[in-house]
């Protein structure tokens, strides 16, 4: 029974008696969306990029000042052995945000971290297939802004998104592309973008906004394996996408998605041939090292 000294919680109308069970409401991260998250792919209950999920977690929790607890490391291995025993495909999330703070906005230096980690079975997962179906990209008005200080990292604030597609009428086969003020290439909202002109496969630079996914990373690592290619990050005016002569999207759970087109620009099966070449490099890497 909560007494005259504990918070008071109403849950869609409904009083939460017990604070244990309410005091996930009150926690930083869902009131100021103070924390970081990361979204996993699981193959038949493997987590096969999990150590480059850990170690962006970690980058961010560090930009944040939030300190993981001693436990991490156990708690994470408790987490991974359960999903390992469900053996299904699917999702991980895990999530770290900061405990409870007395002072409203202030958070404190070097603040203890508290962890979510969650499975949720998907059929978007489908084991060993690195290739995902073909997708158009329609450029949005909503433009991301310079955050250099949250830039690169995968807070929990998920506000600019929700803003730049809440008009979006498209379907599942197409994705918002997402600029900066000066009509800059950033992201989608779920997915880094890679272009191919001539020998040179270009990605743009996340210094000031957007998130540098670990796909996009494991990418940039694999250099010259990719097609032979030279692989830069740089700045990628709008203009030099529609140009391109193939396009494709990336990220953790789906892999490589070639882009058929952008706006009224088609960049025809040069984008499939391109996702599929870089899918199965991808693939036989972390058939040997995962």
């Amino acid at each position: 029974m909560a007494g005259s000294g504990d918070p008071l919680v109403f849950l869609n109308g409904c009083s939460i008696a017990d604070f244990s069970a309410g005091s996930v409401l009150l926690n930083r991260g869902f009131q100021y969306a103070d924390g970081v998250f990361e979204t996993a792919r699981v193959e038949s209950g493997r987590l096969p990029l999990l150590d480059l999920h850990i170690a962006r977690l970690r980058r961010g929790c560090e930009r944040l000042g939030l300190v993981l607890a001693e436990l991490f490391t156990e708690q994470l291995n408790i987490f991974t052995h359960a999903v390992r025993q469900r053996g299904e495909s699917g999702v991980a999330k895990l999530t770290v945000y900061r405990t409870a703070s007395a002072r409203g906005n202030y958070s404190g230096p070097n603040s203890t971290a508290e962890l979510l980690f969650q499975f949720t079975p998907s059929s978007v997962v489908i084991d060993g297939q690195w290739c995902a179906p073909a997708v158009r990209l329609k450029t949005v008005s909503y433009r991301l802004y310079p955050n250099p200080q949250l830039a690169g990292i995968k807070h929990l604030n998920r506000l600019d998104y929700a803003l730049a597609t809440k008009n979006f009428s498209a379907g599942l086969d197409c994705e918002a592309l997402l600029l900066d003020p000066e009509d800059c290439v950033v992201e989608t909202p779920h997915h880094n973008i890679f272009c191919l002109r001539g020998q040179r496969l270009l990605t743009p630079h996340l210094e000031n906004s957007g998130v540098a996914g670990v796909m996009r990373g494991l990418i940039l690592d694999l250099g010259k394996k990719i097609d032979g290619a030279d692989i830069q990050v740089c700045t990628l005016p709008v203009q030099q996408l529609l140009a391109s002569d193939a396009v494709f999207l990336c990220n953790a759970l789906r892999g490589i998605v070639p882009v058929a087109g952008c706006d009224r620009v088609e960049f025809g099966n040069a984008s499939a041939e391109l996702a599929e070449r870089v899918a199965l490099t991808v693939k036989n890497y972390l058939d040997v090292h995962r």
